[in-house]
């Protein structure tokens, strides 16, 4: 299936397993370069590791072990080597806990966001 979004930027949070890895996957399976956010760098790696030689290097993956729940790790999503700045075009917060503070980030660095929160009581 061509989606149309080869070449674009995602950023991908919780993305050494589960739905963020599964989201990663498929991103990058469609061609689109990935910045791909966890907190234990061990298990990040290997799944860029993985997933670098799946797409056949055809993509840019880029691992950032960091708490994106935390001011600091949203920084450093900002600041990554290699990585687009602040001109993402898709955004898969999927980090445990509270997103909301990444949405606002986010909106601050000049992206265009649309963020739902199951569970998420709006404090």
């Amino acid at each position: 299936m061509d989606l149309g979004i080869a070449g674009k930027w995602a950023l991908v949070g919780g993305a050494s397993k589960g739905l963020g890895w599964g989201c990663a996957r498929a991103l990058a399976l469609e061609g689109v370069n990935v910045v791909m956010v966890a907190r234990g760098a061990e298990v990040l790696n290997k799944a860029v590791d993985d997933l670098r030689a799946e797409t056949g290097g055809r993509v840019q993956l880029i691992a950032v072990a960091q708490d994106i729940t935390t001011a600091a790790g949203r920084d450093a999503i900002w600041n990554v080597a290699g990585g687009p700045g602040k001109n993402y075009d898709i955004v898969v917060t999927n980090a445990g806990g509270r997103t909301r503070d990444l949405v606002v980030a986010a909106q601050r660095h000049g992206l265009h966001c649309r963020a739902s929160a199951l569970g998420d009581d709006g404090d």
